[in-house]
């Protein structure tokens, strides 16, 4: 697969803040409304993963991978993003459930560290005057 110019920028950012703030238009009451979006919707998004893996579920793992995956490569959660396609690849190629386990858990793991960087976001939001 052939990686965009945007990617290869951006591979190694766990939160693209540049982008985050650009899509916001630079205003910090938008950017905190994106980050809240984004806490909240790949919290829900694991839940039910979690289930259509337990379940077997692969088509269920795939409209969930593929869902999270957009949302996040919107927001500038790149490699977030990428990890939620793989699982999607990996379901539509119906691989082995311990294989679409261990890529979940590895997103599981990255979304922890995308979760610390968005605080240190609404942090630096927050403590700045307005």
């Amino acid at each position: 697969m052939l990686e965009t110019r945007f990617e290869k920028e951006t591979e190694h950012k766990v939160v693209d803040i540049e982008f985050l703030w650009d899509i916001a238009h630079s205003d910090p009451q938008d950017v905190l409304e994106i980050v809240e979006i984004v806490q909240q919707n790949p919290k829900e998004n694991i839940v039910k993963l979690k289930k259509a893996l337990s379940e077997n579920n692969y088509h269920v793992v795939k409209q969930i991978a593929h869902s999270g995956a957009g949302a996040s490569a919107n927001c500038g959660i790149v490699l977030f993003s990428r990890m939620w396609r793989e699982l999607e690849l990996l379901a539509s190629q119906n691989k082995s459930i311990e294989e679409l386990n261990e890529k979940a858990e590895c997103s599981f793991i990255e979304f922890s560290k995308v979760e610390r960087e968005l605080e240190k976001i609404i942090i630096n939001i927050k403590g700045t005057p307005h």
